[in-house]
C-alpha cells in the first residue's frame, strides 16, 4: 500500500498542534493547593463566656493552614484563575461542596423562596444561622462544577490557595 504523503503530513501537523496546547495548557499557574478535609459551618469564631470574636476570616484562615502550609482561603478571584488553568473547576470532584472568600454582601431568596437573606460570607464567618449564606463551588452530580451560594449551617470544606504559585 502505497504512503500518501498529504495524510502523514497532515497527522504529522495535527499531532505537533495537540503536543503545543498540552504544554500550553499543562504550564498555566494556578494557586489551589486542596480542600479541607475537615468541615465547618459558617461560625468559626471562639467565644470565652458571652464574649465572642467578630473577625471568622481569621479561623478561616486558620482553617487552611491547618491542612497546607502557607496557605489562605481560596477567593473568588482564585477561581477565575483556577477555571483557566488546566484542572480547572475539577478540582472538587468526589469532595462535595466547599466555600469560599467572597466579599459580595448581597441578597438572595431563602431555600423555600419566602423571603430575601443575606450572602455575607456568613457575617465574616461568624454566624450558622441556616438563613445566611456564603458562596461555595457546589458539585452537580453528573453535570458542571459551579459556583453558588450554600447556607451558614451546613458544615463544608474550605478551598485553601496560596500565592506563591
Amino acid at each position: 500500500m502505497p504512503c500518501d504523503s498529504a495524510v502523514v503530513m497532515e497527522k504529522l501537523v495535527f499531532l505537533c498542534v495537540a503536543l503545543f496546547f498540552s504544554a500550553v495548557s499543562a504550564d498555566i499557574p494556578h494557586p489551589f493547593l486542596g480542600i479541607t478535609e475537615q468541615t465547618y459551618n459558617g461560625s468559626l469564631t471562639k467565644c470565652v463566656g458571652h464574649v465572642c470574636e467578630h473577625n471568622g476570616y481569621v479561623r478561616a484562615l486558620e482553617a487552611c493552614q491547618r491542612e497546607f502550609n502557607d496557605s489562605r482561603v481560596c477567593s473568588s478571584h482564585d477561581l477565575g484563575i483556577i477555571a483557566q488553568s488546566d484542572i480547572s473547576l475539577f478540582v472538587i470532584l468526589g469532595k462535595g461542596d466547599a466555600r469560599y472568600i467572597d466579599m459580595s454582601f448581597a441578597e438572595v431568596f431563602s431555600e423555600d423562596q419566602t423571603q430575601d437573606v443575606p450572602l455575607n460570607d456568613c457575617t465574616g464567618f461568624t454566624s450558622a444561622n441556616k438563613n445566611s449564606y456564603s458562596r461555595c463551588l457546589r458539585e452537580i452530580i453528573g453535570g458542571p462544577i459551579l459556583p453558588s451560594v450554600c447556607s451558614c449551617a451546613d458544615s463544608l470544606s474550605f478551598l485553601c490557595c496560596t500565592d506563591t504559585y
